[in-house]
């Protein structure tokens, strides 16, 4: 799929920014606007992506039960995004994409290894900028993400496509007295829970999301 790869490399880069944004600005992650925004300029930046999605499993988007912002080329031209999930419940066992995915994301957390380290400074006056913040996320790369073979999408395009799906990584971090408010113990139940590393706070939990990336075959 080499053809491709500058189109996966997309996903990959996005899906390291919304790892980033869900660790360090999750507030900001309560705009659907924005998420919708995000596909819509994966779609705009190269003509030969079709489509592209942000889907999340269940109950991990607010109190959606599934949530995909997905955006594709309507046949007269223009970019739709809509939400996929409200035509297409991607966790039935037919959804060989999104089960690939979470055994990706689970190969990836055991490794614990593949680590996006940086700083940030801010602003501290006109002519100062802050100390440095460290800014650190467990990443992806392209051999994270998989390839599916050439299929004919109904509902999302309704075209023949590829897909290479890739997974980003939420970190959930709380004390004992926080996870055991109602809003915790209720998403709790529906948290993709894997093994803790062994460096990692006891009191953290990984999510698991799904950054999907669509191509025309």
């Amino acid at each position: 799929m080499e053809r491709f790869r500058v189109e996966a490399d997309v996903a990959v880069n996005r899906a390291n920014m919304l790892t980033r944004l869900w660790k360090y600005a999750a507030e900001v992650m309560n705009s659907e606007y924005l998420l919708h925004a995000g596909v819509f300029a994966m779609v705009e930046f190269d003509d030969d992506i079709f489509a592209a999605g942000n889907c999340y499993d269940k109950y991990q988007y607010k109190d959606y039960w599934l949530f995909c912002p997905y955006a594709y080329r309507l046949p007269e031209g223009p970019i739709l995004v809509k939400d996929l999930a409200v035509e297409y419940k991607y966790l039935k066992n037919t959804s060989e994409w999104f089960y690939i995915a979470r055994k990706n994301a689970e190969r990836v957390i055991r490794n614990y290894n593949q680590f996006s380290k940086g700083f940030n400074t801010y602003t501290y006056n006109s002519t100062a900028h802050t100390d440095r913040v460290p800014d650190e996320i467990l990443s992806v790369t392209y051999d994270d993400g998989k390839w599916s073979k050439p299929y004919y999408d109904c509902g999302g395009g309704n075209i023949w496509m590829l897909t290479y799906t890739l997974i980003t990584i939420r970190l959930v971090s709380g004390n004992k007295e926080a996870m055991k408010s109602k809003d915790n113990r209720k998403r709790g139940e529906y948290f993709v829970r894997q093994r803790r590393p062994p460096s990692f706070p006891s009191d953290s939990e990984f999510n698991l999301d799904y950054y999907l990336k669509w191509l025309p075959a």
